[in-house]
C-alpha cells in the first residue's frame, strides 16, 4: 500500500483518507486547534485505544518521539475515470466534444453520423 505522509490540510479536506501506518482507518479522529501543539489530533483505533498526535500526524506521548509505529498517514487520492466523445466536423476533421462524462456513453452515440469514438482518461 502506498501511503502518503500525513498532511493536516489534506486530512481536513477529506477525513476518510486518514489511516494508521498499517492502512487501517481510525474509528474516529478529531482535530482540536486549541489544544497544545503536540497533541492537537486524537484518534481512536479498532481496539478503542485513544492516542494523541501532533499536527504532523506523529504519535509522540509526552512530547517525546515514540518507537510505537502508530503514526497517521493519508491514502492516495483515488483516480477518477472520465470519457469524452470524438466527433467529425463538416470539414472532416476530428474534434473532442465539449463535455467529459463519468460514464461511457459510446453505445448511445454509435448511430450518430458524426461520432467517431469515445476516449477515456483518468485524473
Amino acid at each position: 500500500m502506498n501511503l502518503l505522509p500525513f498532511n493536516l490540510e489534506e486530512a481536513l479536506k477529506d477525513p476518510s483518507r486518514v489511516v494508521f501506518n498499517n492502512g487501517t482507518a481510525p474509528l474516529q479522529w478529531h482535530y482540536f486547534d486549541k489544544r497544545p501543539s503536540r497533541d492537537k489530533i486524537l484518534a481512536i483505533d479498532k481496539y478503542s485505544t485513544v492516542r494523541s498526535y501532533g499536527e504532523d500526524g506523529r504519535f509522540s506521548p509526552d512530547g517525546r518521539p515514540s518507537s510505537v509505529t502508530s503514526d497517521l498517514f493519508l491514502l492516495p487520492i483515488p483516480e477518477k475515470r472520465y470519457w469524452a466523445n470524438v466527433y467529425m466536423d463538416s470539414d472532416g476533421k476530428p474534434f473532442i466534444g465539449s463535455k467529459a462524462f463519468e460514464v461511457d456513453l459510446s453505445d448511445e452515440l454509435k448511430t450518430s453520423s458524426n461520432y467517431i469514438k469515445t476516449i477515456s482518461f483518468t485524473i
